[in-house]
């Protein structure tokens, strides 16, 4: 196994990935075998956020992080993770200045974050982050990058300095960990990869159903994101998303209560439609 980063024992991260997804149990248990765990925490909600950070908090007294979607107001969650002293918070689609990182460093969190192309890792390392993620456009979960993986993250790595550098996208076992080493990574951040445990908060028909399908049968789409931000995610080829990315695109459609109601789910004790 190859050394860690940010004081953490291996160099493996795992991905904040939402809804809740890495929820309590798979941080911890990512943490607890020497990987950097990150919590899909809620969208500004104070609450929630010191509930699921004390959650882990009972199963490891290891360091772990939190993921923020710049993209929101996130306010509220990121003084839950300031007040509850954890280690790390990765912030994602968006900026963070470096007076938002020395307000961070100030109160004894370290700064991940993730970008998808050049320009936005150098604004990073001149904010003075701790670790830059570098997604290429393989990666699953939203997709901000647009090049690939093998073409960025050398890139990354020449104008990081001392600044360690994760690859993040379509890394699944150790040849892809080496080959993001050789590429001049100092780790890797996994997401799909983690989904199919049984400590991931997934459907277990969904963890099924992502270990029969191959790398032709997913599809980098901004169906989902239609309603609210435009952000790109990458999903699997399913008949429901075949049969949905064939309709109408949203600027022709009125997103109110006359379109139908196509899913249900639980976010951190909160339905959604």
């Amino acid at each position: 196994m190859a050394g860690g980063i940010l004081g953490v024992e291996h160099g493996i991260v795992l991905a904040p990935m939402g809804a809740d997804v890495a929820g309590p149990e798979l941080v911890a248990a990512v943490v607890n075998a020497g990987g950097l765990g990150l919590l899909a925490s809620p969208v500004n909600n104070y609450e929630e956020t010191v509930k699921a950070i004390r959650a882990i908090k009972k199963l490891t007294n290891k360091p772990f992080g939190a993921g923020i979607l710049l993209q929101f107001d996130n306010s509220k969650t990121i003084k839950a993770i300031y007040d509850e002293k954890i280690a790390f918070m990765q912030v994602y689609w968006g900026e963070f200045p470096k007076e938002k990182v020395d307000e961070a460093h100030k109160h004894g969190v370290k700064i991940l974050h993730q970008v998808g192309s050049v320009e936005a890792a150098e604004k990073a390392v001149a904010a003075g982050v701790d670790c830059i993620i570098a997604q290429g456009v393989e990666a699953g979960g939203h997709i901000i990058g647009t090049v690939s993986l093998m073409a960025l993250l050398p890139r990354i790595v020449d104008i990081a300095g001392n600044i360690p550098v994760v690859a993040a996208g379509s890394i699944t076992d150790a040849r892809g960990y080496a080959a993001a080493l050789a590429l001049g990574a100092k780790g890797v951040c996994l997401g799909t990869r983690f989904i199919a445990t049984k400590e991931a908060y997934a459907h277990e028909y969904y963890k099924e159903t992502l270990l029969k399908y191959t790398e032709n049968q997913t599809d980098r789409t901004d169906l989902y994101g239609r309603a609210s931000w435009r952000a790109y995610v990458r999903c699997l080829t399913t008949p429901f998303h075949e049969y949905w990315k064939q309709q109408p695109d949203y600027d022709t459609v009125v997103n109110d209560d006359t379109q139908p109601i196509i899913g249900h789910m639980t976010i951190y004790n909160g339905d959604k439609e």
